[in-house]
């Protein structure tokens, strides 16, 4: 949750401006930067149809990136050195994926028609790492996602889940008996040699037909006879026909996968990835908060602030 840190939002603040927005330290915060970092928020407005959130994450963190800016000030070669080994990155992740021999027009071509894509973020990721230098910080290794992996067992601990099939005779004509229908699928189900995957895509119910069920998803309160059936029954077994909403079916458990602990390596990457991520936003926030108080900083709410007859008509 965003806490306002440095400010208190006036009233009737807007999302538009084309003035500076706050001033850091003497250096003037342009409203395009504003609005690129309000992008990232989607600007979209509350509950209550203000915009306050996306405002006030667009403001905050413009002003945290000017207050790294004049604590470090990387220079041009450094910044297009960045940009550089991003793209390279982008090269590789796209050759992993598609193969040596892939076009990757699509993806060089941003970096060739534009020479200020990607800037921002190589110029975050400058600021980023003079941060953790700062604070004596390094990212984290594989040794400190395994560590976090066996410290927080239970953030990777899967439930039971079963897949089931429901057949159902909710398309039946009018002249038939739909429970005298089902009984009838129900044998043609059990018999010996029954090519069930026939007769499954024959009389699989439109709505339920593939279902995936949890054992939070049996076991609650809400839970509806699908769910509960599917899951105590053993793989392979048929249930009795039964009735739902007025509809007659009979579910088929087909798989089974049980509660376990899934294993480190399929969620290395990713969770080394999200510590990494975790560790660069502390560095910025830390040494912004830091740096905040040795700074004078200025908000401009006369540039933001919409007169009220068009915030009336936002």
């Amino acid at each position: 949750m965003l806490h306002h840190q440095y400010f208190r939002l006036p009233e009737a603040v807007g999302t538009h401006a084309t003035e500076p927005v706050a001033t850091v330290g003497g250096e003037a915060i342009r409203a395009e930067s504003f609005h690129t970092e309000l992008g990232y928020a989607a600007g979209k407005p509350n509950e209550n149809g203000a915009f306050d959130n996306a405002v006030a994450y667009a403001l905050k963190k413009v002003i945290q990136r000017q207050l790294l800016r004049n604590a470090f000030a990387p220079d041009e070669v450094a910044i297009e050195a960045a940009r550089a080994r991003m793209r390279q990155r982008q090269v590789d992740t796209a050759r992993k994926r598609l193969g040596e021999d892939a076009d990757l027009t699509m993806v060089l071509n941003p970096w060739e028609s534009d020479s200020s894509f990607g800037r921002k973020e190589a110029v975050d990721h400058l600021l980023t790492a003079q941060a953790m230098n700062r604070l004596e910080m390094s990212l984290p290794d594989r040794d400190d996602a395994i560590a976090y992996y066996e410290s927080h067992p239970e953030e990777f601990q899967t439930q039971t889940v079963v897949e089931a099939r429901v057949v159902s005779a909710r398309h039946v004509a009018e002249v038939q008996d739909p429970r005298v229908h089902i009984a009838e699928v129900h044998e043609d189900f059990i018999a010996e040699g029954a090519d069930r995957d026939a007769l499954f895509e024959q009389h699989r119910d439109p709505i339920y037909g593939l279902v995936s069920v949890t054992e939070d998803d049996a076991h609650s309160p809400e839970a509806n006879p699908v769910a509960r059936v599917a899951f105590e029954q053993q793989v392979d077994q048929i249930s009795e026909p039964f009735e739902h909403r007025g509809i007659w079916m009979l579910v088929w458990t087909h798989t089974r996968h049980e509660a376990g602990l899934i294993p480190f390596e399929k969620v290395e990457e990713n969770l080394l990835e999200r510590l990494r991520f975790e560790a660069r936003e502390h560095a910025w926030t830390t040494l912004s908060a830091r740096l905040l108080k040795q700074s004078e900083v200025t908000v401009h709410w006369e540039n933001l602030t919409q007169p009220e007859a068009s915030h009336q008509g936002r």
